[in-house]
């Protein structure tokens, strides 16, 4: 039986739990592992990051991507239109489009359709070709200056 891979991570557990109920009810079988410690003598000193992971088997995130999109895409069309998002302008909401990893899904399924209301579109093709550009952005090595690794070294 194929490994369980981590296919989003929560905050809160009744989204997490939300969500798993639609990728069930939709045959797919998820997992919801909650890694947060119930007492952390250090919490003072921690990031808020998110600790409930949703698990499925790898080839499900495809189907499963497509029925999250699906649900964010009916939820957006029910939002009213003084969520703040709609006061956005249309660089701000191409930012979304751009970078849907740093947004989340629901706001990319938003800053979409508001996009498609004024008249600007976001066509199929290049939504993957804005895909595709972003995964190379995301994969270039993060530069560093030889001096902070000098310094780096030095201090260490």
């Amino acid at each position: 039986m194929p490994e369980l891979l981590t296919f989003q991570k929560f905050n809160d557990i009744s989204l997490a739990n939300k969500i798993a109920d639609k990728l069930e009810q939709a045959g797919i079988s998820c997992v919801i592992q909650d890694q947060s410690k119930f007492f952390d003598v250090s919490f003072a000193y921690n990031k808020v990051e998110p600790h409930i992971l949703l698990k499925l088997h790898s080839e499900d995130f495809e189907k499963a991507s497509h029925i999250l999109d699906d649900y964010y895409s009916l939820q957006a069309v029910t939002i009213e239109k003084d969520y703040y998002r709609f006061y956005f302008t249309d660089a701000e909401l191409m930012e979304i489009i751009e970078k849907p990893d740093e947004w989340g899904r629901f706001d990319y399924q938003l800053a979409k359709k508001i996009l498609a209301e004024r008249g600007r579109a976001i066509q199929p093709g290049m939504e993957e070709m804005l895909k595709e550009k972003r995964i190379h952005e995301l994969a270039v090595p993060e530069r560093v200056s030889p001096r902070f690794l000098v310094f780096g070294y030095m201090s260490s």
